[in-house]
């Protein structure tokens, strides 16, 4: 058994990085930015983006934050030439899901680089989303639960990890665990989405629970 991290990074427009501040356990604890110009959002797979499996899901992981019924939501969009993923997206949202190398295997999974833009309302607010998938880690792509003698326990799952960054990219800021430990990002059933790591052999992340989709709820 494997402990895989995931991790965020948050720049301005300009792609200047400035660190989240913890503060009350309320929403906008988890969402201090949110999408406001436009609630419908697309996803773009870059050039280079394995196809097939690796691709559908992504699909799997927007139904799951779709299906908690808020007024945000995400759909998949048109290919586009692959573009530097730790930069801001050349428009307002420029949202890409990018393939490469981040550290190697076996330690970060994937990283969200997320832009803000200051609103109507002189407030900040998000401008585009880029998710880069390390390309070293060695993924299990299918959809078998983990007790399944097709699910191979060693492999991180491609789907658990795509629902944590499309969490992100709804405007989840920080982990539930970023502060201190918590009981619900324990190695249990009781793990949710949006904790900072994800075990190998499990496939429990894949669909947000309790205090993921009243958090996301609560934001929008």
């Amino acid at each position: 058994m494997r402990r895989f991290a995931l991790t965020l990074l948050c720049g301005l427009a300009s792609a200047a990085l400035f660190a989240s501040v913890i503060r009350a356990h309320t929403a906008v604890t988890y969402y201090p930015w949110i999408w406001k110009t436009d609630k419908t959002q697309l996803y773009h797979f870059t050039a280079s983006y394995p196809t097939g499996e690796h691709r559908s899901r992504w699909y799997d992981a927007k139904n799951q934050w779709n299906g908690v019924g808020q007024p945000h939501t995400w759909n998949p969009g048109a290919e586009v030439p692959d573009f530097q993923w730790n930069t801001c997206g050349n428009y307002y949202g420029h949202n890409g899901i990018h393939w490469g190398g981040y550290d190697g295997q076996y330690r970060v999974l994937g990283v969200v680089q997320t832009c803000l833009m200051s609103g109507s309302d002189g407030a900040f607010e998000i401008y585009s989303m880029n998710a880069l998938i390390d390309s070293a880690e060695d993924w299990y792509t299918g959809t078998d639960n983990a007790g399944s003698s097709w699910f191979f326990g060693n492999n991180p799952d491609a789907w658990s990890v795509a629902s944590h960054e499309m969490g992100h990219m709804t405007g989840f800021y920080i982990h539930w665990d970023d502060d201190a430990p918590q009981d619900i990002c324990q190695d249990n059933s009781d793990q949710h989405t949006m904790c900072k790591y994800i075990y190998s052999g499990t496939e429990r992340s894949r669909t947000p629970e309790i205090h993921d989709r009243h958090t996301f709820d609560a934001a929008y």
